[in-house]
């Protein structure tokens, strides 16, 4: 039998549609169709009470049709023996890519094949209603030509009360806790006030009210809450979130285990403002929906839990060693003084000199420029400050982790000397590097050889 790979789908409007990719007809079998037509149901979470029986009626209606087809349908459980699979699912809101608010009663994928038609049908209905789908979707398959009327679909009664939830055939929804972060901190409480948050207003604002029972410590739990240190995926959209969870509504079928993401890092008060606004996106509630401003799409107040900066670390960059790469060939002093210049102030930060450095930190050059925490070179140093005579500038680049304006941690520090003699080309270095490797915050934290060093003291540090 040859279907059409082409979507035909019928949402739940008052009007018949199909998806924008729909063929204007309905799929036709070849000369060559098969006189048996091998068929199966299948379920996808969901238990509608004898949903079997129900499609088999709704498909083999079609053997007695009076419409002159040959085609006679058989059921079968061995899936790889049947040219049509009838799925009953949960809402269906996307046919093969094709999006709509409202939802199709039924999609043929595009997975299928000639020998191999797959067709997903909304469960959420009474199981009239589902039959009168799958009856549509089997006319749809075998291309009978109705009179337009017949193959209408009617609005539909109201959806089937056991399946407004999630969680249809669940009287209690377990909630545990992850932790995947080190530490002491107590993160129960806050989950346990956010879901106190919405058990007393599912009523006013849940698309569906629910019986969460939080047991942070549970094996087996229908929902997990798990606190992470960062959050750069959410769905197919990638960025910095700091929560993360579906979005469940009336008709939308949970996964087995749904979890709910909570990036760490923030005060009590934020994380909890976190927690209420992922379980809204649980109870089926979209950015812009009450209860505002929870559900905004940004938490404008998030504050972060202070952490030490940069100036205040033993290793104020991620890494450790610290790598030092010099651009040579932008210096025109001959390449081996210039080396020297710069291993000596690397060795400098590197044996421990300094008061303000670790022992166990080290300091090293390294050739390989993508690699380096410090990038030397010699040019235009108004690149990052406003002169243009001799001297030298140092420009940090870093990550502010909290809420303060100060780096947590240095990725990145350019220094550019211009114009100076080479006997002070490691001073100058030096200097620069005291803001980063040596965590000085300002010039009083400097080291002594590079704080307030006249002409001859910067040419003579070495010695």
């Amino acid at each position: 039998m040859t279907i059409s790979d082409e979507t035909t789908s019928a949402p739940s409007t008052a009007e018949q549609q199909t998806s924008d990719d729909s063929p204007e007809e309905a799929a036709r079998p070849t000369a060559e169709t098969p006189e048996t037509v091998r068929y199966t149901v299948t379920a996808r979470a969901i238990v509608q009470p004898n949903y079997t029986t129900i499609i088999r009626e709704a498909v083999e209606s079609w053997n007695r049709k009076p419409d002159g087809t040959e085609l006679e349908f058989t059921y079968t459980t061995d899936a790889d023996a049947a040219d049509f699979h009838i799925i009953l699912g949960g809402r269906v809101q996307d046919c093969n890519g094709d999006q709509i608010e409202t939802e199709w009663y039924y999609c043929t994928l595009d997975n299928s094949t000639d020998r191999d038609t797959n067709v997903i049908v909304s469960g959420i209905y009474r199981q009239t209603d589902i039959k009168r789908i799958v009856q549509i979707a089997t006319g749809q398959y075998i291309g009978y030509e109705a009179p337009a009327e017949e193959l209408e679909i009617d609005t539909l009664s109201d959806r089937s009360p056991q399946y407004l939830d999630p969680w249809p055939t669940k009287s209690t929804v377990v909630v545990n806790l992850s932790v995947e972060v080190d530490g002491t901190r107590e993160w129960a409480p806050l989950v346990r006030q956010s879901l106190d948050y919405w058990d007393a207003a599912e009523h006013e604002y849940g698309n569906y009210t629910e019986n969460f029972v939080f047991r942070p410590d549970a094996e087996h739990a229908d929902v997990t809450v798990s606190m992470i240190d960062d959050i750069d995926t959410c769905g197919f959209e990638t960025g910095d979130f700091i929560g993360c969870a579906d979005l469940y509504g009336r008709g939308v079928l949970a996964d087995p285990v749904t979890d709910v993401q909570i990036e760490v890092g923030y005060t009590n008060e934020t994380t909890v403002d976190i927690l209420k606004h992922e379980f809204g996106h649980v109870y089926g509630r979209q950015h812009g929906q009450e209860p505002m401003p929870i559900m905004n799409a940004s938490i404008v107040n998030a504050t972060r839990i202070p952490k030490l900066n940069a100036t205040e670390r033993t290793n104020p960059f991620r890494e450790n060693p610290i790598e030092v790469f010099v651009d040579y060939n932008s210096f025109d002093a001959p390449r081996e003084d210039v080396r020297f210049q710069f291993e000596k102030a690397v060795d400098y930060y590197d044996t421990g000199s300094s008061p303000h450095v670790a022992e166990e930190l080290n300091v090293t050059m390294t050739r390989n420029r993508s690699a380096a925490e410090i990038i030397i070179n010699g040019g235009q140093i108004q690149l990052c400050e406003d002169t243009n005579g001799p001297g030298s500038c140092g420009t940090a680049y870093g990550m502010n982790e909290d809420s303060d304006h100060a780096f947590e941690y240095y990725t990145l520090q350019n220094i550019t000397i211009q114009g100076i003699d080479t006997d002070a080309l490691g001073w100058h270095a030096g200097y620069w590097m005291a803001f980063t490797v040596g965590s000085a915050s300002d010039i009083t934290e400097v080291p002594d050889p590079f704080r307030d060093a006249d002409y001859q003291e910067r040419r003579d540090w070495l010695r």
